[in-house]
């Protein structure tokens, strides 16, 4: 399997995040608003959902359970679930009538 064919992250003129989860289960990347969970074995994608902006940053729960994304540009970091799927919340560092 050619890796690069696989995985495709990253953005117009910018590096993207890749996160692995604590457990070493799986990896977690973005391209543009895209963000992806895939198993690390296989590279099989479990989960797939759009962000409200380019994601700059990502980072793992120590019990893998959540993953929080941020968005500098609009001052936020998305909380999403992974088992089960969903979102689970965002953090502002703007007033919420600014969204």
């Amino acid at each position: 399997m050619e890796f690069s064919d696989k995985l495709r992250h990253g953005g117009p003129g910018q590096p993207a995040p890749l996160a692995l989860s604590p457990d070493g289960a799986i990896m977690a990347s973005t391209q543009d608003l895209k963000v992806e969970l895939r198993e690390v074995d296989s590279l099989r994608v479990l989960q797939q959902y759009t962000s409200l902006d380019v994601v700059q940053h990502m980072e793992w729960s120590p019990d893998s359970k959540y993953l929080a994304c941020g968005v500098y540009k609009r001052g936020l970091i998305q909380v999403r679930r992974r088992r089960p799927p969903g979102f689970s919340g965002a953090l502002s560092a703007r007033p919420c009538n600014d969204f």
